[in-house]
């Protein structure tokens, strides 16, 4: 980071310490709802398909079958939600990195770009998941499993 900083980017510090904490913090929410609910979600699914337990009607498992893709979108819409507000925070990261002209090789938001922002990234890969919990779902109520 450049040492010599002027009294006009002191601000920017301040910016930069507040939009790297909600990049933090984002991604934890993130990261910590998915830890509940894709487990509960796919619980529900072992729940219905359980032979052992007690048998559920197909209403109980359609009632189960709602829950659970309702929690799963649930994390994703938050993702979503979550992922456009921390790349909003990330591209004001890297304007302050240019502004303060962060060498190539230091300047952590600008270097993280490409991974962060590839195409193959949680999003494509929790919509193929709703589907095929979705699919599991009409198996299992359509199918009798």
């Amino acid at each position: 980071m450049n040492s010599q900083h002027t009294p006009e980017s002191k601000p920017l510090d301040k910016v930069y310490a507040e939009a790297s904490q909600w990049v933090r913090f984002a991604n934890t929410v993130v990261w910590s709802m998915g830890a509940l609910l894709v487990p509960v979600s796919f619980g529900f699914v072992a729940v219905a398909l359980n032979k052992s337990g007690t048998q559920f009607s197909q209403g109980g498992k359609a009632i189960l079958g709602v829950g659970s893709v309702f929690l799963f979108s649930f994390w994703v819409y938050a993702s979503c939600i979550y992922k456009l507000s921390s790349d909003i925070a990330r591209k004001m990261l890297i304007k302050i990195e240019e502004e303060w002209k962060v060498d190539e090789g230091w300047s952590l938001y600008k270097s993280q770009n490409p991974l962060v922002n590839r195409k193959f990234g949680l999003f494509p890969l929790q919509l193929v998941t709703l589907g095929a919990l979705v699919t599991v779902w009409v198996a299992i109520l359509y199918c009798g499993l």
